[in-house]
């Protein structure tokens, strides 16, 4: 016999008396050495089939968080990533694969474990069968190094990167991220005046 499994399950192991021909009898004193040897199998396959349990387990953890994923626009990554600045090129893995997403589309990588810290990345290059993938940051909010993502496909976020613009779209952002100044809106309202007034006294002609 050469394994313990086989040992243990084709009798070679028994009561009989040991012998050249029995060399696993535990009769005549046989199991002053056997005994103790067969528990060194029995542990031995305890050992073997307690880590292929957990083995099993893993694997049905995987199985059940795939499914979980499985939207092909919806994925987690466990990449260690630095938000980085805007334009900056990042590296990543999704951890399930075959998702549907391809460049130039946009994935939204937020931290599953603090969401207000995200990005948005430009896809330049994304292998579906891999999960493998790198983009340009082209927005962002909060900062930190995290390593668990949970990534979805988004809209096109470029307009949130123009000249630094980062969080809620406001008047009063856009305002200040294209630098415009009070004074060069001053004579708005008086343009709109006058124009006002031109269109009330064509109406009154006709």
């Amino acid at each position: 016999m050469t394994t313990a499994l086989e040992r243990l399950s084709t009798g070679y192991y028994n009561s009989d008396p040991v012998s050249l021909a029995n060399p696993g009898g535990f009769g005549d004193d046989g199991h002053e050495t056997n005994f103790p040897a067969a528990l060194a199998d029995i542990a031995e396959v305890a050992a073997t089939y307690s880590q292929s349990v957990s083995d099993d387990a893993d694997a049905v953890a995987a199985a059940l968080l795939t499914v979980l994923n499985s939207p092909s626009t919806l994925a987690t990554c466990a990449t260690n990533i630095t938000i980085p600045a805007l334009g900056a090129t990042v590296n990543f893995t999704l951890a399930q694969a075959n998702k549907a997403f391809g460049k130039p589309q946009k994935l939204l990588f937020g931290s599953s474990a603090s969401p207000a810290n995200s990005m948005v990345i430009r896809l330049d290059a994304f292998v579906s069968a891999t999960g493998v993938g790198s983009g340009t940051v082209i927005a962002k909010e909060g900062a930190g190094t995290f390593n668990a993502w949970d990534v979805s496909l988004t809209v096109n976020a470029g307009v949130l990167s123009l000249a630094g613009l980062q969080g809620a779209l406001t008047a009063a952002a856009v305002k200040a991220a294209l630098a415009i100044a009070t004074t060069d809106l001053t004579d708005i309202a008086a343009y709109q005046a006058a124009a006002d007034a031109r269109a009330i006294a064509f109406a009154t002609a006709l």
